[in-house]
Protein backbone atom coordinates (compact mmCIF):
# COMPACT_ATOMS: atom_id res chain seq x y z
CA UNK A 1 0.00 0.00 0.00
CA UNK A 2 1.31 3.45 -0.84
CA UNK A 3 2.46 5.43 2.19
CA UNK A 4 0.17 8.46 1.97
CA UNK A 5 -2.91 6.44 1.03
CA UNK A 6 -2.24 4.07 3.93
CA UNK A 7 -1.82 7.07 6.25
CA UNK A 8 -5.09 8.62 5.02
CA UNK A 9 -6.98 5.38 5.67
CA UNK A 10 -5.34 5.06 9.10
CA UNK A 11 -6.25 8.66 9.97
CA UNK A 12 -9.83 8.14 8.81
CA UNK A 13 -10.18 5.07 11.03
CA UNK A 14 -8.68 6.98 13.97
CA UNK A 15 -11.18 9.81 13.51
CA UNK A 16 -14.18 7.52 13.03
CA UNK A 17 -13.33 5.01 15.78
CA UNK A 18 -11.34 7.13 18.18
CA UNK A 19 -13.66 10.08 18.60
CA UNK A 20 -16.30 9.70 21.28
CA UNK A 21 -19.69 11.14 20.47
CA UNK A 22 -19.01 12.07 16.84
CA UNK A 23 -22.32 13.12 15.30
CA UNK A 24 -23.73 11.17 12.37
CA UNK A 25 -23.71 14.45 10.40
CA UNK A 26 -19.94 14.84 10.89
CA UNK A 27 -19.33 11.14 10.36
CA UNK A 28 -21.12 11.21 6.99
CA UNK A 29 -19.13 14.25 5.85
CA UNK A 30 -15.85 12.68 6.94
CA UNK A 31 -16.71 9.49 5.04
CA UNK A 32 -17.69 11.49 1.92
CA UNK A 33 -14.46 13.48 2.06
CA UNK A 34 -12.41 10.29 2.23
CA UNK A 35 -14.42 8.77 -0.63
CA UNK A 36 -13.03 11.48 -2.88
CA UNK A 37 -9.54 11.63 -1.37
CA UNK A 38 -8.96 7.91 -1.78
CA UNK A 39 -9.97 7.76 -5.46
CA UNK A 40 -8.93 11.15 -6.83
CA UNK A 41 -5.36 11.56 -5.61
CA UNK A 42 -2.05 10.07 -6.78
CA UNK A 43 -0.08 9.02 -3.73
CA UNK A 44 3.10 7.39 -4.96
CA UNK A 45 4.88 10.61 -5.90
CA UNK A 46 6.68 11.01 -2.57
CA UNK A 47 6.00 10.60 1.13
CA UNK A 48 4.87 14.21 1.44
CA UNK A 49 3.20 15.14 -1.83
CA UNK A 50 0.12 14.04 -3.72
CA UNK A 51 -1.34 15.28 -6.98
CA UNK A 52 -4.88 15.60 -8.26
CA UNK A 53 -5.54 12.40 -10.19
CA UNK A 54 -9.26 12.65 -10.82
CA UNK A 55 -8.51 12.29 -14.52
CA UNK A 56 -4.86 12.41 -15.61
CA UNK A 57 -3.01 10.36 -13.02
CA UNK A 58 -5.95 8.01 -12.40
CA UNK A 59 -4.77 4.41 -12.74
CA UNK A 60 -7.86 2.99 -14.48
CA UNK A 61 -9.49 4.22 -17.68
CA UNK A 62 -11.94 2.76 -20.11
CA UNK A 63 -10.33 2.29 -23.51
CA UNK A 64 -12.87 4.69 -25.04
CA UNK A 65 -12.25 7.39 -22.42
CA UNK A 66 -8.48 7.14 -22.91
CA UNK A 67 -8.85 7.58 -26.68
CA UNK A 68 -11.15 10.57 -26.07
CA UNK A 69 -8.62 12.11 -23.65
CA UNK A 70 -5.77 11.66 -26.13
CA UNK A 71 -7.67 13.30 -29.01
CA UNK A 72 -9.19 16.20 -27.01
CA UNK A 73 -7.46 19.55 -27.25
CA UNK A 74 -5.33 20.61 -24.30
CA UNK A 75 -7.96 23.22 -23.44
CA UNK A 76 -10.75 20.62 -23.12
CA UNK A 77 -8.80 17.47 -22.15
CA UNK A 78 -11.57 16.12 -19.91
CA UNK A 79 -14.57 16.98 -22.07
CA UNK A 80 -17.04 14.08 -22.13
CA UNK A 81 -15.23 12.20 -19.35
CA UNK A 82 -16.36 11.22 -15.87
CA UNK A 83 -14.48 9.97 -12.82
CA UNK A 84 -16.38 6.90 -11.62
CA UNK A 85 -16.06 4.95 -8.38
CA UNK A 86 -15.57 1.30 -9.30
CA UNK A 87 -17.33 0.35 -6.06
CA UNK A 88 -20.25 2.72 -5.42
CA UNK A 89 -19.71 5.19 -2.59
CA UNK A 90 -22.87 3.97 -0.87
CA UNK A 91 -21.19 0.56 -0.31
CA UNK A 92 -18.09 2.26 1.09
CA UNK A 93 -20.28 4.33 3.42
CA UNK A 94 -22.29 1.26 4.50
CA UNK A 95 -19.09 -0.72 5.17
CA UNK A 96 -17.70 2.01 7.41
CA UNK A 97 -21.01 2.63 9.20
CA UNK A 98 -21.36 -1.12 9.89
CA UNK A 99 -17.82 -1.17 11.30
CA UNK A 100 -18.54 1.87 13.46
CA UNK A 101 -21.67 0.20 14.84
CA UNK A 102 -19.76 -3.01 15.52
CA UNK A 103 -16.61 -1.54 17.07
CA UNK A 104 -17.73 1.78 18.53
CA UNK A 105 -16.45 2.04 22.10
CA UNK A 106 -14.66 -1.32 21.83
CA UNK A 107 -11.68 -0.31 19.74
CA UNK A 108 -10.10 -2.22 16.87
CA UNK A 109 -7.06 -4.42 17.29
CA UNK A 110 -4.16 -4.02 14.85
CA UNK A 111 -4.94 -7.26 12.97
CA UNK A 112 -8.52 -6.13 12.23
CA UNK A 113 -7.34 -2.59 11.40
CA UNK A 114 -4.85 -4.00 8.87
CA UNK A 115 -7.59 -6.14 7.32
CA UNK A 116 -9.90 -3.10 7.04
CA UNK A 117 -7.15 -0.97 5.48
CA UNK A 118 -6.37 -3.64 2.87
CA UNK A 119 -10.07 -3.98 1.97
CA UNK A 120 -10.51 -0.21 1.59
CA UNK A 121 -7.30 0.15 -0.42
CA UNK A 122 -8.25 -2.72 -2.76
CA UNK A 123 -11.91 -1.79 -3.25
CA UNK A 124 -11.91 1.95 -3.29
CA UNK A 125 -10.50 2.94 -6.66
CA UNK A 126 -11.54 5.30 -9.42
CA UNK A 127 -11.92 4.74 -13.15
CA UNK A 128 -12.32 7.38 -15.86
CA UNK A 129 -15.09 6.56 -18.32
CA UNK A 130 -17.04 8.48 -20.95
CA UNK A 131 -20.38 10.07 -20.05
CA UNK A 132 -22.11 7.44 -22.20
CA UNK A 133 -20.39 4.58 -20.37
CA UNK A 134 -21.23 6.15 -17.00
CA UNK A 135 -24.90 6.35 -18.03
CA UNK A 136 -24.90 2.65 -18.99
CA UNK A 137 -23.31 1.66 -15.68
CA UNK A 138 -25.66 3.90 -13.68
CA UNK A 139 -28.72 2.60 -15.52
CA UNK A 140 -27.96 -0.92 -14.32
CA UNK A 141 -26.11 -0.37 -11.01
CA UNK A 142 -25.75 3.25 -9.93
CA UNK A 143 -25.90 2.55 -6.19
CA UNK A 144 -25.69 -1.20 -6.20
CA UNK A 145 -23.52 -4.09 -7.22
CA UNK A 146 -24.51 -7.03 -9.46
CA UNK A 147 -25.17 -10.50 -8.10
CA UNK A 148 -26.81 -9.26 -4.88
CA UNK A 149 -23.53 -8.03 -3.40
CA UNK A 150 -24.53 -5.59 -0.69
CA UNK A 151 -21.37 -5.07 1.31
CA UNK A 152 -17.70 -4.32 0.69
CA UNK A 153 -16.85 -7.52 2.56
CA UNK A 154 -18.22 -9.54 -0.41
CA UNK A 155 -16.12 -7.74 -3.02
CA UNK A 156 -12.85 -9.28 -4.15
CA UNK A 157 -10.47 -9.28 -7.13
CA UNK A 158 -12.75 -11.60 -9.13
CA UNK A 159 -15.88 -9.45 -8.87
CA UNK A 160 -14.71 -5.87 -8.31
CA UNK A 161 -15.33 -4.97 -12.00
CA UNK A 162 -18.79 -6.60 -12.15
CA UNK A 163 -20.60 -3.27 -12.66
CA UNK A 164 -18.53 -2.80 -15.83
CA UNK A 165 -18.88 -6.43 -16.95
CA UNK A 166 -22.68 -6.30 -16.98
CA UNK A 167 -22.55 -3.39 -19.44
CA UNK A 168 -20.63 -5.73 -21.71
CA UNK A 169 -18.73 -3.42 -24.04
CA UNK A 170 -16.38 -1.55 -21.70
CA UNK A 171 -12.69 -2.43 -21.89
CA UNK A 172 -10.51 -1.24 -19.00
CA UNK A 173 -6.88 -0.20 -19.18
CA UNK A 174 -4.46 0.22 -16.32
CA UNK A 175 -2.48 3.36 -17.05
CA UNK A 176 0.94 4.18 -15.65
CA UNK A 177 1.50 7.93 -15.38
CA UNK A 178 4.46 10.18 -14.70
CA UNK A 179 4.20 13.70 -13.32
CA UNK A 180 7.05 15.92 -14.50
CA UNK A 181 7.38 19.56 -15.54
CA UNK A 182 4.01 20.19 -13.88
CA UNK A 183 2.08 17.86 -16.19
CA UNK A 184 0.97 14.24 -16.45
CA UNK A 185 2.33 11.96 -19.19
CA UNK A 186 1.30 8.41 -19.98
CA UNK A 187 4.20 5.96 -19.65
CA UNK A 188 2.32 2.74 -20.31
CA UNK A 189 -1.19 1.39 -20.76
CA UNK A 190 -2.24 -2.24 -20.40
CA UNK A 191 -5.66 -3.76 -20.96
CA UNK A 192 -6.80 -5.67 -17.88
CA UNK A 193 -9.01 -8.71 -17.88
CA UNK A 194 -12.21 -7.75 -16.13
Amino acid sequence: MEYIKEQLIDDMLTILFGTEGISSYSMNHIIDMYCWLLTERAYNLSKEKTKNAKYAGCNYWSETALKEYQKNSSKNKYKGLKHEHVVPRCLFRKYLCDLISKYSGKGIDEKKKTEIKKKINKCFIGCVVTFEEAEKIDKLHKNSFPNSIETLSDINEENIWNRYKVVGDIKIKEVEWEFTANKWSILNETEINI
